[in-house]
Order: structure tokens, then sequence, then C-alpha cells
């Protein structure tokens, strides 16, 4: 891990964050929603750290880094609205789409790439399937989003994602367990899933080992 690009990272994501968040926030999500600043400043501030400590100062960083903004963006929209804008979950996609691409270019890292977009389409589809078949609980925004966490934790390594995906329900589950011993929410309250997905993509990452799948070959 390098400490001082995730301090880096921290910094920045949390400056991108508090100085254009609200308006962001209010072109994604078409309202004007008032975002919860601190929240949404708190979770950049940690996904900028942990992107940045993991990727290092590689190209691939770039992409990293617009997925902590948005990360922390989504976060304060859907505790606020309850929702996903696809705007934010559509860009962040063909912004790490793009970005990866050029990471892959500059390093030779072909087989990462292709592992991400395979792995973006894996987590996309998956999330499409429950939405389809168990649908409650769940959004057409979380499956959006499940598409672009895919591709990132795609691109560190399929134990990498399997792992996200495997916290985030974990998370999910223990929110949603603790609303209802609390009785701050019953068995019909809609609880946001997107944080915990975002939570779970986080935990990956920084347990992550960035140099296992190179070494692996997957």
């Amino acid at each position: 891990m390098q400490l001082w690009v995730g301090a880096l990272g921290a910094v920045v994501a949390t400056l991108l964050v508090v100085l254009t968040g609200p308006a962001v926030a209010r072109w994604a999500s078409g309202v004007d929603v008032r975002l919860p600043v601190r929240v949404s400043a708190a979770t950049a501030a940690v996904a900028g750290f942990v992107v940045g400590a993991q990727v290092g100062l590689e190209p691939a960083l770039a992409a990293f880094l617009v997925l902590a903004v948005a990360a922390a963006l989504l976060v304060g929209i859907d505790l606020r609205l309850h929702r996903l804008p696809d705007r934010l979950t559509g860009w962040s996609a063909v912004i790490g789409l793009i970005g990866l691409a050029v990471a892959a270019v500059v390093d030779g890292a072909w087989t990462s790439s292709g592992r991400a977009v395979l792995a973006g389409l894996a987590y996309l589809g998956t999330y499409l399937l429950l939405f389809l078949v168990v649908r409650s609980g769940l959004g057409a925004g979380d499956v959006k989003l499940a598409g672009t966490l895919g591709l990132h934790l795609g691109w560190l390594g399929w134990p990498t994602l399997v792992l996200g995906a495997f916290t985030g329900v974990l998370v999910g589950g223990l929110v949603s367990l603790a609303l209802l011993v609390t009785r701050r929410a019953n068995l019909q309250t809609r609880v946001p899933f997107g944080p915990s997905m975002i939570a779970g993509a986080l935990v990956a990452i920084a347990l992550g080992d960035p140099s296992a799948a190179p070494r692996l070959g997957w």
C-alpha cells in the first residue's frame, strides 16, 4: 500500500465533493436535492484514501478517483432520495471504461482491461437477474451501480470482485437487521442498498492485493 498516495487521493476526492458535490447532485438527480455534504465528504475521504493507497501512482488511479467521487455522491443522494440517478451511475461507468482503457494502453494491461469488462457485465447481470426475479429490496439503480463497481473491482482481480459483492450483501443485511432491532424500520421499510454496495466494494479494494491478479493470471 502507498499511504501517501492514499492521503493525496483522500484530499483530492474530498475537495471535489465539497466544491462540486451539491451542483453535480442537482444535475444528476434532476431535483434540488439537499446533499448531506458531511456524509458525502467523509465517504469521499475514505474512498479516495482506499483507492489511492491500493492502486498507487498508476495510470488506472484517475479512473478509481472518479469512482471514489461518484460513490460519495451516490451515497448522499441514495440516503436522501432512495434512488441512484442514471446520469451519475452511467457517466461514472463510461469514464471508468475510458480511464481503464487508457491505463491498459499505457501499461499494456490488456488482461486487466478485459477482466474488468467481464466483471462489470457479470456483476450487472447478477443484479439484473435478482432484480427481475426477487425485486424486493433492489432497484434499477442498484443494478446499474453493480456494473460500475464490477468494472473497477474486476480490474483488481476476480477475488476482489467476489469479496466486494459478498461484503456488500453482508453490510446491507447487517444494516437492515440493526434498523429492525432498534425499531427504526420495519419489514416494509425500504432501506437504501447503494451505500452498502459501495461499502462492500471499498472493503474489498482495501483488503485486496493489487499484485495478486497479474501473478495468478486472472
